[in-house]
């Protein structure tokens, strides 16, 4: 009993130094790099937007509700409280080389991205049974499609 006490303890405590330690990182990164972007393990900072997003070599598949779940239950680097992203995070991860629509593309900080489309939080104004994804290659943006497809899922989450 004394053992699972400490080994719940010293978790606890290192999630607190870890948090501490990230902090820190973030404060470093906007006094001395003009770098957006940092790939740690299994997961990606975004500076600028204050965010963590998954990027694992095992891309979940889901409907929209599954890929939901699947966030909110992620555990990932040690992190928790996981979450699908709205639709401007999602866009705010993509490069539009030639400005046309159709070349957009995924920062090359991300090491793993499906061809298919990506689920957004954000649901399609017309209609609450669809929500709107974006695919991550030679994509001409966004689109609404129905909850119940199956389709990739890229979690995110605050740094805070």
């Amino acid at each position: 009993m004394v053992k699972l006490v400490l080994y719940f303890y010293f978790k606890e405590t290192f999630n607190d130094f870890k948090k501490i330690f990230i902090y820190f990182l973030f404060f470093l990164q906007i006094l001395y790099s003009k770098e957006r972007f940092s790939h740690s393990g299994n997961v990606v900072f975004d500076f600028e937007k204050e965010l963590i997003w998954e990027d694992q070599k095992n891309i979940k598949k889901a409907n929209w509700i599954e890929a939901n779940e699947y966030c909110k239950k992620l555990e990932l680097d040690g992190y928790l409280n996981w979450r699908l992203p709205y639709l401007h995070e999602l866009e705010s991860i993509y490069i539009n080389e030639n400005l046309n629509n159709k070349d957009w593309k995924i920062n090359e900080v991300f090491n793993y991205t499906s061809r298919d489309w990506y689920w957004s939080k954000t649901k399609f104004h017309s209609n609450s049974m669809q929500s709107w994804l974006m695919r991550f290659y030679n994509s001409s943006g966004e689109i609404g499609l129905d909850l119940s497809f199956k389709h990739s899922v890229r979690c995110v989450k605050y740094i805070k």
